[in-house]
C-alpha cells in the first residue's frame, strides 16, 4: 500500500480562534483519523516568518496509506457532506485548500 501525506490550508472566521482551534483538535482530527486509511495528524499556525502574501493562518498534515487515493479522499469527503464528521461554523470552509502527495523519500 502506498503511503500519502494530505496537506489541508485553512482559516477560521474572525475572532473564533479558541473554538476553532479546539474543534479542530478535539473534533475534527479524532473524526479523521476513523477514516479507514488515516494514520496520523499534525496542525497548527503557519509560521509568521513564511505567512507574509499567505492567504491562510493554519496548516495541517495527515498521513494516510492507500491504493485508492479518489476512493480514499471521497470517503473523508462523504463524512463530511452527510454530517459523519461534525464540522464546525468557525471553519471558512469555502477558503480551505488541500493536496494529497505520495511519499516517496523519507528519512
Amino acid at each position: 500500500m502506498k503511503k500519502y501525506k494530505l496537506l489541508v490550508l485553512s482559516n477560521c472566521a474572525p475572532g473564533t480562534d479558541d473554538e476553532f482551534n479546539r474543534w479542530y483538535n478535539e473534533v475534527h482530527i479524532p473524526e479523521v483519523l476513523q477514516v479507514p486509511g488515516f494514520t496520523g495528524a499534525w496542525r497548527g499556525p503557519i509560521s509568521e516568518v513564511t505567512a507574509e502574501g499567505s492567504e491562510h493562518r493554519f496548516c495541517a498534515v495527515y498521513d494516510f496509506e492507500s491504493d485508492d487515493v479518489a476512493a480514499t479522499l471521497g470517503e473523508l469527503a462523504g463524512r463530511a457532506a452527510d454530517g459523519r464528521m461534525h464540522m464546525s461554523d468557525t471553519l471558512d470552509i469555502e477558503g480551505v485548500s488541500m493536496r494529497a502527495f505520495e511519499v516517496q523519500s523519507q528519512q
